[in-house]
Parts: structure tokens; sequence; C-alpha cells
């Protein structure tokens, strides 16, 4: 959704709306598909900018990491952005000259233009959501090395080859007491 900056009213306005999956492209390699995005927000004019901020929930379908099933994440969270024009503290930059950022200035998002992406700000917010590496559950045993099976369905039928290296250690390996 995009809104016209000359066109929000001095006292704000709420922005209630249902994003297409299709404006989130390129979320990451283990997000198989999304779900329609709610996005409720509200758009403050400030002295210098706009202020926008909000909540948004879905449902991410994931890949797990371990054992690669398809899961479902539900996923809401807020955000915030202030959107001012570019400025500097005495007068323009010239490109190429260091300026040096207070604090302030890290959390300030330059406003370029008229009009202001929601669907983007939800989008980026949307990328921090999605897990480095999903998992379907904590626990997850992943796939067998050697044959491929989901070891959370138990354990596989194959002979896991020993490391040449720690072949020596099996000739010490005891037999079980009453065995000998």
């Amino acid at each position: 959704m995009k809104l016209v900056r000359s066109q929000i009213p001095e006292a704000g306005c709420e922005v209630v709306y249902t994003a297409d999956p299709t404006s989130f492209d390129d979320l990451g390699d283990g997000v198989c598909r999304l779900e329609p995005v709610q996005v409720r927000a509200r758009v403050d004019p400030e002295r210098m900018g706009i202020r926008l901020h909000g909540r948004f929930s879905t449902v991410l379908w994931l890949q797990c990491g371990r054992c690669l099933t398809e899961f479902s994440l539900a996923v809401s969270a807020p955000f915030e952005v202030l959107l001012m024009p570019p400025k500097a503290a005495n007068g323009a930059v010239q490109e190429g000259q260091e300026v040096q950022l207070a604090e302030a200035d890290l959390v300030v998002t330059p406003l370029e233009g008229d009009r202001i992406n929601v669907t983007e700000w939800v989008r980026e917010q949307l990328l921090l959501e999605v897990p480095l590496v999903p998992l379907c559950k904590v626990d997850c045993s992943g796939l067998c090395a050697t044959c491929g099976a989901d070891l959370n369905t138990g354990p596989c039928e194959c002979d896991a080859p020993v490391d040449p290296r720690f072949a020596v250690l099996a000739k010490l390996k005891r037999p079980p007491a009453g065995q000998e």
C-alpha cells in the first residue's frame, strides 16, 4: 500500500489492509510460501517528517533446516519508522563528503519523494522475523547423513560407516558383562 504524503491529514490516519503475499518477494531460501499479511498501522505527521508505526501478522510456511519438512510459523510483530527528508546538521551534504551521524540519525529513515510504501516497511520487518535456520521443532533430529531417512520418525536401518581414524577404538570396546 502506498500513501501520498501530501494527502495525510494533520491529525494522522489509521491504515488497515491485507497485503497480497506476492508483494513480499525473496524472503529467503527457507520460506516456501506466505499467507496474506494483515497490517494495521498509524501514520502521524510530525514537525519534520512522518512517523509510521503499527503491527503486522501472517503465517510463514518454512522448510526445516534439518529434516526438510514444511511447517508453519505464525508471525506477529510491531514496526516503527520515522521518515524525514534528507538533511545535514550544517546544510546540504556534498557528495563524497564525510558526515558523522548522531544516535538520533540512526533511527531516522530518509523520505524521498511524496509517496510512502507501507508494504516495503512491513517487508523489511518480516525479513527480521524469518529465522536464520528454521526448525520444525526444537529437538528436530534431522536426516540420516548416510541414507537420508527422517530421524524424527525413528532410527534408520542403515549401518553408519565408522570413521577409519576411530576403527582402532572399536577393538578396545569391551563386551557387555556376562558375555565374556
